[in-house]
């Protein structure tokens, strides 16, 4: 589900890229922000394995669980609806 959100999160950058040229504030500044911060959000399924082994959490604790999936989607759908607002 990660991977499919991060997905969604390149095909909007695409549609906000193609819509409003590259040297603008809106993408220089607006859209790279927003994603930039879903970005980091949507890659914690990516560095599970680093994060139980540098130590500073249990590995018990080092996981994704249904409320962290529910904020991405949620993530998702504000992205989407910003890309849109965005390139209108």
């Amino acid at each position: 589900m990660f991977a499919h959100c991060r997905e969604a999160a390149i095909a909007l950058g695409s549609l906000v890229e193609k819509h409003r040229p590259e040297d603008s504030f809106l993408t220089g500044e607006r859209w790279a922000r927003a994603s930039k911060e879903f970005n980091h959000f949507a890659s914690l399924d990516l560095h599970l394995e680093e994060k139980k082994a540098n130590g500073a959490y249990l590995p018990s604790d080092v996981k994704i669980e249904k409320m962290d999936a529910e904020c991405l989607l949620i993530f998702t759908k504000a992205l989407a609806k910003y890309a849109d607002e965005l390139i209108r």
